[in-house]
Order: C-alpha cells, then structure tokens, then sequence
C-alpha cells in the first residue's frame, strides 16, 4: 500500500466517523455507583440523598472591589455575587457561592455552562477568569429531620444552626476526605464532592444514614 493510498483511507475513515457518535458523553461522577436498599418496608425514612446530575459548575474570578466587575457580573447572572466570607445566594437558575475574596463557584442548571461562561466573557473586562469544572464534581443534597445527625456522624466542623445557618458556605474535612457544604434549610444541606471521591462519598452517606432510614435518587 502506498503513503498516499494509506493517508486517503485514513482521512476517509476519520469522515465517515465523524458524526454525532464522536461527541463527548457527559457522566455523573456517581453514575457507575450501585445503590443498595438500605430501608427497611416497616422503617420510614428521615433522610434523603439526591444527586443533581449534570449541573454547571463554573468558577469565576475577579476583584471585588471593582464596581465595574460586580455589577457586569451581576448584570449576567441576574443575582449579585456573595461578598461576605462564607455566604451564597441564590435564585431560580444559580447559586452563586463564596470561595474566596476574589473566587466564586457558580451553579446552574444542566448544559448552562457554556452560555454563562459565554455571557461572562462577552459582558467582563479587565482582569477576570472564568473556568468550567463541571466535570470534576457533582452536587448532592441531603435533607429530612436527621440530615443534621449524619453530619456530625461524619465531619468535626459544628452544623449545628446556631453555628452553621441558612446559606452560609464551609469547606471542611468529611470522612476522611473534603467536600464544600451548604446549609440550605433547617434540615437542607448540599454537598460538592470531587469526582475523584465521589462515589466513596457516596457510599459513606448511605451507610451514615441506615440507623435513621433513608431514601435516595440518582
């Protein structure tokens, strides 16, 4: 065979596989996880786990003493970026949560990422980053009147309310790993775990929860 019949039936290969099977397949990084039923028919469940799938997770970085930059950020978002150390907003579409004086991880729903980040570029100027994880972590939530109990099962940092309240934002040690949590509700919680400790998380979860019934979605 020569070199050129080799490149053409290289080049007619690559066209014909070129279409729509080729595109990248977005996964949960729980998607591979086998759920077992922990609860028993006679036991009814305090606690519930769910994984939002496919959310967007873009972090946004930028001065927050630069008027300019908060306002366009929140032209875009149609929400104003948390500037107290550990707090979050949300609203319909985000959540927008602290991460440090110049860093914020915004949240929104499935396939948003591209459009918000298009947004930020096209309305920010000057210094700013905006950077898609979407998939290196996943959001959980975790609720039902002993969501509180499995926390303190599983972290040192204080949940109680009083020390932990609505919308306040902490990155801590849990189970022996890290996670970003966010109180939502009295009894509400989310959770943004790493890819790479997802499903061990996971698994942590469901067995932190069996003394107290549980239920859950994927």
């Amino acid at each position: 065979m020569s070199d050129v019949t080799a490149v053409n039936d290289v080049k007619s290969k690559v066209k014909v596989h070129s279409g729509a099977a080729w595109l990248p397949r977005a996964e949960s990084p729980l998607h591979h996880v086998e759920v077992v039923k922990l609860t028993q028919p006679s036991q009814q469940p305090t606690v519930n786990i769910e994984e939002l799938k496919g959310m967007s997770h873009l972090v946004l970085r930028g001065n927050a003493a630069n008027a300019d930059f908060v306002s366009g950020a929140e032209a875009v978002l149609g929400i104003g970026l948390p500037l107290v150390p550990g707090t979050s907003v949300q609203n319909e579409a985000l959540r927008v949560y602290w991460q440090s004086p110049d860093e914020w991880l915004i949240i929104g729903e499935p396939e948003q990422a591209v459009s918000i980040e298009t947004a930020l570029r096209e309305h920010l100027s000057g210094h700013f980053a905006v950077t898609d994880v979407s998939g290196g972590q996943t959001l959980v939530s975790l609720s039902g009147s002993n969501a509180e109990n499995v926390l303190k099962k599983s972290t040192h940092y204080d949940v109680h309310i009083r020390h932990f309240p609505i919308n306040k934002v902490v990155g801590t040690s849990f189970a022996k790993s890290q996670v970003q949590l966010r109180r939502t509700g009295e009894q509400a919680f989310e959770l943004i775990l790493r890819r790479s400790f997802a499903d061990y998380l996971w698994m942590w979860l469901l067995d932190a929860c069996q003394e107290y019934g549980v239920a859950f979605r994927r």
